[in-house]
């Protein structure tokens, strides 16, 4: 029920909370076993190197291949549960990258037209144009005339 207050009707607050739905939490959960299974299957593999004499960086090296392709089997179907946990919130998040690249390409392209028509708008001034005339050998007479003392044409 609401609290009056002021003649209008007040409804109790509340913090305002995300709803967390029951398949993101357990994709979350998902992504963490299969995590955890991974590294439960290195340090395993890890521990069977040093125990056959293995060590520094040639154990590490040995035990990441093993652990690799041990995950890679036993781990199929953990794997596959954790991608398809995964892949609702990277779709979402490309989505709103497009969105955010298509608002940007609009604003962009509305900025391009309206300088393209303040460009139409604008009178050329006269004084700001100059032809230029060269010879064949690709230079301007007329500067070759000034740095010669001679006039201009």
């Amino acid at each position: 029920m609401g609290h009056k207050a002021d003649g209008r009707t007040l409804k109790a607050m509340s913090a305002p909370t995300e709803p967390t739905s029951a398949p993101a939490q357990r994709g979350k959960h998902e992504l963490a076993k299969y995590t955890a299974y991974r590294l439960l299957i290195a340090f395993g593999a890890g521990a069977v190197c040093y125990a056959l004499g293995l060590r520094r960086w040639v154990l590490v090296l040995v035990a990441l291949f093993i652990a690799g392709v041990v995950s890679f089997f036993l781990l199929n179907r953990q794997r596959d549960k954790a991608s398809a946990a995964v892949y609702p919130g990277v779709q979402q998040i490309k989505n709103k990258l497009a969105q955010r690249q298509a608002a940007e390409d609009e604003a962009a392209e509305a900025l391009r037209a309206e300088q393209e028509a303040r460009r139409q708008q604008q009178v050329p001034d006269s004084s700001a144009t100059h032809e230029y005339q060269f010879d064949r050998d690709g230079r301007d007479p007329n500067t070759d005339a000034q740095q010669n003392g001679e006039p201009q044409l």
